[in-house]
């Protein structure tokens, strides 16, 4: 990768969980600034301890929180941090769950938490609301409760009024281009929201970064510029993202 850069963006995902992704970064890049939001596998924890032994939801954005400060990375969980004369807005920006027309949304949540639908909800944590000290598995509705709380917060950020370039970075893509296929596919809402709305108002940001999706995108959606440059996954049939560019350096 190339050395030269401003700032380093990493959308999430380096590694499980998100202290192992920090501890990747600084290890590889200790002299230019990173910015760094948690992806979906970042919260994930190891089966073999049973439920009891793993960490919340909380726990893991929090613990992340204290490393990153540690490592000097600019860890954004709805924040921003202005670097190089450029404001970076941050979070991972789960789905809405809204994408595509069928089928309704109980059956797209349903489809979400079955055999072969998202990991997120079997290995991610939230505390039980029933019994105080216990854990559950995360549902689809707490992740768009916090797409809620992520869409409020960016729609703010936006707003407020800035003389540089304003670069938004998420985990999960934020419009349909994003996704593998013009055909929505079966889990395809648990990997991009519809944002057209906010991406075409005049305060939208210049630039757009996500991961999330293993397919390289760059495309414009108003006056944004929406681009993933993803990696891939190591262990897997297909290898590494074919059209990842390790030297890709953005402008603005």
């Amino acid at each position: 990768m190339r050395d030269d850069a401003d700032v380093i963006v990493l959308a999430g995902d380096v590694h499980v969980p998100a202290t192992r992704s920090l501890d990747w970064i600084a290890r590889n890049f200790s002299d230019i600034p990173v910015v760094y939001v948690l992806g979906n596998h970042d919260y994930y924890q190891s089966s073999q301890s049973g439920d009891e032994g793993l960490q919340t939801y909380l726990q893991v954005l929090n613990g992340a929180r204290e490393r990153a400060n540690q490592l000097g990375i600019h860890l954004l969980e709805n924040d921003t941090v202005e670097i190089a004369g450029a404001r970076f807005i941050g979070a991972t920006l789960w789905t809405d769950f809204r994408l595509g027309f069928d089928p309704p949304m109980f059956e797209k949540m349903r489809a979400a938490r079955g055999r072969d639908g998202m990991n997120d909800y079997r290995r991610i944590k939230r505390p039980s609301q029933k019994n105080p000290g216990q854990r559950r598995r995360m549902r689809p509705i707490d992740t768009i409760g916090l797409h809620i709380g992520t869409l409020n917060y960016i729609r703010d950020a936006f707003r407020v009024p800035f003389e540089g370039p304003m670069v938004m970075v998420s985990h999960h893509a934020p419009h349909p281009n994003s996704l593998h296929s013009d055909r929505f596919g079966y889990l395809d809402h648990c990997y991009a929201s519809d944002l057209s709305a906010i991406l075409q108002r005049p305060e939208a940001p210049d630039l757009w970064i996500h991961g999330h999706i293993h397919k390289r995108s760059d495309y414009w959606i108003g006056k944004t510029r929406i681009v993933a440059n993803p990696w891939g996954l190591r262990f897997t049939q297909d290898g590494y993202s074919r059209d990842f560019d390790p030297h890709l350096i953005i402008e603005l």
